[in-house]
């Protein structure tokens, strides 16, 4: 019985003791599982590296990929100045193999991310004033706006036309993106204005041509809070022809953030006001061909070549009539 007794222990001894090895196997193996994971996220990172290095491709700072840039000043004006040949060649030269504005704007983040937590001086400035520049051109507003809030925080380094600019374009984005009509006046009263010291209220019956960007800001928000939008479309095409930077910068802020919603609303108001239309008054209200307009907005209206007439909508009362006349038929 002491026997069957010691021979039972000792197998239960010799099973826990498998069990317990079974654990510390188990363990050791999970432990050289975990080094290899750590080894093999390591080497990635270490590879990743390298590649950057043979391809002189920066990572972002913020996900932690790269931080050459922001300990390499001449690393800094290397990517600086070859994005703004990008930017030339994209601009000068659309489809560009290898260029897409897509690249610029990440070019422009890992720059702006590498300036952070630098006290401002020249290069900071050229940094983010080409990089809103840039992104407003495209119509990029995820990164013109911060680019603008932190040109603001460093206002210092900037030149008073370079200030006045930055805040335009601010206002004509809160004012037509945002709808934030009050703090958009707000904003240009305090910044844009006052900056230039130019007496905004122009009439209709100036030229374009001879008014202050301010005043050209002015009339815009003016029209657009009115919803005087014949006026506003007419201070649009007017900026979609110009070749200075920043006025065309305006139509591109304009294009991305109003412009569709505009010309909605000035469809809407053709169709409730009118039955028919000479051609040349549609395109003139709408300063868009008849054929464009028809097609970008999916209208049903139909144009008698004979006489130029479009319908816009056909009366109740002559259906009425038809359906009389046919039933005294």
């Amino acid at each position: 019985m002491d026997k069957q007794g010691d021979s039972h222990r000792g197998r239960h001894r010799s099973s826990r003791g498998g069990r317990n090895r079974h654990r510390e196997v188990v363990g050791e193996l999970g432990d050289d599982e975990a080094k290899r994971e750590r080894r093999r996220a390591r080497f990635a990172r270490e590879d990743s590296q390298i590649q950057r290095d043979k391809s002189k491709e920066f990572g972002l700072i913020s996900r932690g990929e790269d931080l050459r840039l922001q300990n390499d000043a001449r690393a800094r004006r290397s990517l600086y100045r070859e994005t703004i040949e990008k930017v030339k060649l994209f601009q000068s030269v659309p489809g560009t193999k290898g260029i897409t504005k897509d690249g610029i704007a990440m070019d422009f983040r890992k720059l702006r991310e590498s300036i952070l937590k630098m006290p401002p001086d020249d290069f900071s400035r050229k940094v983010l004033l080409s990089s809103v520049r840039f992104s407003v051109s495209v119509g990029h507003y995820q990164s013109y706006v911060p680019a603008i809030r932190k040109l603001l925080d460093i206002q210092e380094v900037l030149e008073k036309n370079e200030l006045e600019e930055i805040w335009s374009y601010l206002v004509l984005h809160v004012f037509h993106f945002g709808r934030e009509y009050e703090r958009g006046f707000k904003m240009y009263f305090e910044h844009v204005s006052e900056i230039e010291r130019q007496m905004v209220g122009v009439g209709k019956e100036s030229s374009i041509k001879d008014f202050t960007n301010a005043q050209i800001l002015y009339r815009l928000l003016r029209s657009y809070i009115k919803e005087d939008y014949y006026d506003w479309l007419v201070v649009y095409k007017y900026l979609s022809l110009e070749a200075d930077p920043q006025r065309s910068n305006y139509f591109a802020i304009l294009k991305a953030t109003a412009y569709m919603g505009v010309m909605q609303a000035v469809v809407d108001r053709l169709e409730g006001a009118f039955f028919v239309l000479q051609k040349s008054i549609v395109e003139k209200l709408a300063h868009m061909e008849y054929k464009t307009l028809v097609k970008t907005f999916s209208l049903k209206w139909s144009l008698n070549e004979s006489t130029n007439i479009v319908t816009l909508r056909e009366r109740m009362v002559q259906k009425s009539v038809k359906t009389c006349s046919a039933a005294v038929k």
